[in-house]
């Protein structure tokens, strides 16, 4: 939401969700996110340390990014 841009928000519900998701052992996550138009939202999966894993269309042909993070060893 524009309203909490910048106050730390995201990345807290982000760290939390990581947390939980690693303590149920996933070893690695995945997200999607709009490839175009989307700058802010890229930077922030990118500064949370998401990896940008690759491209692709949807079938409507809308550009995707796909990020991956480690969130665990095996």
């Amino acid at each position: 939401s524009p309203s909490v841009r910048g106050t730390g928000a995201g990345r807290l519900l982000l760290d939390r969700w990581e947390r939980a998701v690693s303590e149920r052992s996933v070893e690695t996550a995945f997200l999607t996110t709009d490839a175009e138009a989307n700058q802010a939202v890229n930077a922030f999966y990118q500064a949370a340390g998401w990896q940008l894993d690759g491209t692709f269309c949807t079938r409507e042909g809308r550009p995707m990014n796909r990020y991956t993070k480690r969130l665990r060893s095996s």
